[in-house]
């Protein structure tokens, strides 16, 4: 029995392939994946507790069912119907007060997902985090999917209290695809990511999220610090074009780092938003972002090193290469949000209270 029965379907003209893509998780960046592989003709179903279904995904050709993945039962009932070729895991939970929440979903669902993935001789793809490599050794060198990975503890200034769980998680999630390729000779490639943005994302007041919010609302944002924060960023349809090259290549079991291929500090990302929207009253001082002691929720940053990721790997044997420019990527995604400003309004998403924060 599936545990909901609620699914939405959307039409769109054109062929489909016979190919079957199931995507595990369709929030942010789930819905964006099964919107492109929609686009390429592919007959895509999806699985989500809590589905956001957004104007995008509305135009998109994509089935999308409401089931828990951390139950094998409701997975199995879907996924024998849509009997996949291709898997897409992309559900994560990032909640510190909630350690069992996190594991449960972000372990437990891949686990499901490997069963369903076995079952029907799928290729796995499977959404790692580049926060996997921790506290790394700072130096110029970009960091190389192979680089040994850092402590995650104890937390500094600008580490968020669930970075180490959610990095745990991932670490382990990776070691479990890693098994399967091995004990079962599942065919699994993990995309480890970096700080993804875009339409749909639904982290309100983090990051380019909420300097974009504060813009559109002509709210002034005026911090004594946070401007030397690195943002390792990539943009969600980036993302998604990477997961499709990843479901078409030769790799039987490979990790590749998947992000822009320069690293920018918020200052950078500050200077772009105001050549969008030059109105923008947004001025950062130097040094990091604080996640502890600032009434920001999520903090805005959780990155555990200033190194950038090395995805020439995945330039080399993906065929992977961002279409996106940051000043690309900003313009997209303000013009979607100012057109869906229902869902980011401060009177449906209140700002964090920033007095405190003011220079």
């Amino acid at each position: 029995m599936l545990l909901y029965t609620t699914s939405y379907a959307f039409s769109r003209v054109g062929g489909l392939a016979s190919m079957n893509v199931l995507i595990v998780g369709f929030g942010f960046v789930g819905s964006n994946t099964g919107c492109l592989f929609s686009e390429k003709g592919y007959q895509v179903h999806a699985v989500d507790v809590k589905p956001r279904i957004l104007d995008y995904v509305k135009e998109a050709n994509v089935v999308v069912n409401r089931v828990d993945a951390t139950n094998l039962d409701s997975l199995t009932e879907v996924a024998s119907k849509v009997r996949p070729k291709i898997i897409v895991h992309t559900a994560i939970s990032q909640l510190a007060d909630l350690f069992s929440q996190t594991i449960k979903v972000n372990l437990l669902s891949l686990a499901n997902t490997i069963e369903v993935a076995r079952k029907h001789d799928a290729r796995l793809i499977y959404l790692s985090s580049g926060a996997v490599y921790g506290q790394v050794e700072e130096k110029e060198e970009p960091i190389s999917e192979d680089e040994p990975f850092g402590p995650i503890h104890p937390l500094r200034e600008y580490d968020l209290p669930w970075a180490p769980i959610y990095c745990t998680s991932k670490r382990m999630s990776e070691h479990l695809v890693d098994l399967a390729h091995k004990i079962y000779g599942l065919e699994a490639v993990v995309l480890r990511l970096g700080l993804v943005y875009g339409q749909g994302d639904s982290l309100f007041n983090s990051g380019l999220t909420l300097l974009l919010r504060r813009a559109l609302a002509k709210k002034p944002l005026i911090l004594s610090y946070g401007g030397e924060t690195f943002c390792p960023l990539v943009y969600v349809k980036d993302v998604a074009n990477a997961v499709l090259k990843a479901s078409l290549s030769r790799s039987k079991c490979d990790v590749f780092n998947i992000a822009d291929e320069r690293g920018y500090f918020m200052r950078d990302v500050v200077e772009v938003v105001k050549q969008i929207l030059p109105e923008a009253d947004i001025r950062l001082g130097p040094g990091v972002w604080p996640s502890r002691n600032v009434p920001i929720p999520r903090g805005v940053i959780s990155w555990p090193t200033r190194r950038m990721l090395d995805v020439s790997k995945a330039l080399n044997l993906l065929g992977y290469s961002p279409r996106y420019s940051l000043q690309e990527g900003v313009f997209e995604y303000a013009t979607w949000m100012q057109r869906n400003w229902s869902l980011y309004s401060p009177s449906v998403i209140p700002f964090p209270d920033d007095q405190k924060r003011n220079i």
